[in-house]
C-alpha cells in the first residue's frame, strides 16, 4: 500500500501510472510538458497536483517524495539531460525512498530515443549517491531476452537462472 506517501510521476502523459498510484492511496504529483494531458489529469483528479514544466525546471524542495517513477520518458531526453534529471530526483526522494525507472535497454530507428544498457542506466542513477536495490526485465524486453538466452545456447553456454538481476 502507498498510503500516505507522497510520488511523483515524472513524465506523466495521460495519467497510467498516477492513477495506478492514486489507486493505492498515494497523494500523486504528475509532471509532463503537454498542457493537454495535464489539463485532463488535472480535471479527472482534482485531488491530486498536476504541473505543465520540463523536468530540469521543477523546482521542488529536497525530501519532497516517497517516491520518483519514471516509466519510459528519461530515455527521450538528450544524453547529457538524462544524467541532471537522475540528480534531481535523487535530491527531491526522501531519505528511505525509491526512484522507480523503467526505461529501454536497446536502440531504436527514432533519433528521439537514446537508450542505454542496464549497467549504464544503473550506474548513471548510483552516480547520484542512490544504490539500485532491485532490477529486472520488463515486459519490453522479452523478445530481446528470449534472443539473447537463444544466442548463449547456440554458443553452447548455459540459460539465464533468471529474468532478475540482483544488485547487492
Amino acid at each position: 500500500s502507498l498510503k500516505g506517501r507522497s510520488v511523483l510521476d515524472v513524465g506523466c502523459g495521460r495519467g497510467r501510472w498516477s492513477k495506478e498510484y492514486a489507486a493505492r492511496g498515494a497523494s500523486v504529483t504528475g509532471v509532463d510538458i503537454s498542457p493537454d494531458a495535464i489539463g485532463l489529469l488535472a480535471a479527472e483528479m482534482p485531488q491530486h497536483k498536476f504541473i505543465c514544466e520540463d523536468i530540469p525546471s521543477l523546482g521542488f524542495p529536497p525530501g519532497s517524495f516517497d517516491v520518483v517513477s519514471s516509466v519510459t520518458v528519461v530515455q527521450h531526453l538528450l544524453p547529457e539531460k538524462q544524467q541532471l534529471v537522475f540528480s534531481l530526483a535523487s535530491q527531491w526522494i526522501n531519505p528511505g525512498g525509491y526512484l522507480v525507472l523503467l526505461e529501454n535497454v536497446r536502440g531504436f530507428d527514432s533519433p528521439h530515443v537514446f537508450p542505454h544498457r542496464t549497467a549504464e542506466w544503473i550506474r548513471m542513477v548510483e552516480a547520484t549517491g542512490l544504490r539500485c536495490s532491485h532490477c529486472w526485465g520488463s515486459n519490453y524486453e522479452v523478445l530481446f531476452r528470449f534472443e539473447a538466452s537463444i544466442m548463449r545456447l547456440l554458443r553452447g553456454g548455459a540459460p539465464p537462472a533468471g529474468a532478475a538481476i540482483p544488485m547487492t
